[in-house]
């Protein structure tokens, strides 16, 4: 691994808040040059990282306090991963969301905690499907690789997060749960990191930046009243994935 500082920010954003509240901000990547923001009002904006410039967009129809987003097509699907709790007898319909994912380009995948089932959303006819009482054997965000027509995401196998790449279209034919075709490891950290957070982000042509967020337990915490007590590291490693042997792939690693 290379130790390095990230460069200087070229924007920052708050959030607006007041005594009462505390303000939050989430960010989606749209393509590859563009942020997508939102605050705790549902209040949002885009910034254009090539021209360095912002620009609003219509707010949410509601705030979104957990959001996932993903892109079918031409559009932008924004969901809130956020469990809500029904009351007084009123009924909700929600999920809370553990992994998701395109399939046949216009159908959302996902999978719920609540009942471990995944279900299908088709975008063109606006109408939700149950394809299973099995989970999708990733977390978060798969993205498909149409040059090697695979999904490829980070495994929930008891919290690993390696990365791994899926079939999901033979698995629409066999009409059975998903498994993992490859499993790498990218990163091999010292004992005393915690992972506590990994997330994956497909630069295009089967390339990966694979980010991940550590708090370092070595030595004695800081100040207890700091959070973390622990010292937080971020690692970012790209990776490579291509063609080997008789269909077969290998994962390249550029650079940690």
């Amino acid at each position: 691994m290379v130790d390095a500082r990230l460069p200087r920010p070229t924007i920052t954003f708050y959030a607006p808040s007041s005594e009462q509240r505390s303000g939050n901000m989430h960010f989606i990547l749209i393509d590859r040059d563009k942020v997508l923001a939102t605050d705790q009002t549902g209040r949002a904006s885009i910034y254009d990282a090539g021209l360095h410039a912002m620009c609003t967009v219509p707010s949410f129809s509601k705030p979104k306090d957990r959001p996932m987003s993903v892109a079918v097509g031409d559009r932008l699907y924004v969901l809130d991963n956020f469990h809500i709790v029904p009351c007084f007898g009123e009924k909700q319909h929600c999920f809370e969301a553990l992994a998701y994912t395109v399939v046949g380009g216009s159908e959302l995948w996902v999978s719920t905690e609540e009942d471990e089932g995944t279900y299908s959303f088709d975008t063109g006819r606006g109408a939700w499907a149950k394809q299973g009482d099995w989970t999708l054997p990733f977390c978060g965000l798969a993205e498909y690789v149409p040059e090697l027509k695979l999904w490829f995401g980070l495994s929930s196998k008891k919290g690993s997060y390696l990365f791994c790449a899926f079939d999901l279209a033979a698995a629409v034919r066999r009409q059975s749960a998903p498994t993992p075709r490859n499993v790498w490891e990218d990163l091999r950290p010292p004992k005393e990191w915690l992972q506590v957070g990994s997330y994956l982000v497909h630069l295009g042509s089967a390339r990966f930046c694979i980010a991940r967020l550590f708090c370092d337990t070595t030595g004695k915490p800081g100040d207890m009243d700091d959070f973390p007590p622990w010292k937080m590291l971020a690692v970012f490693t790209a990776v490579e994935v291509v063609p080997y042997g008789n269909r077969g792939l290998r994962m390249i690693e550029h650079k940690s």
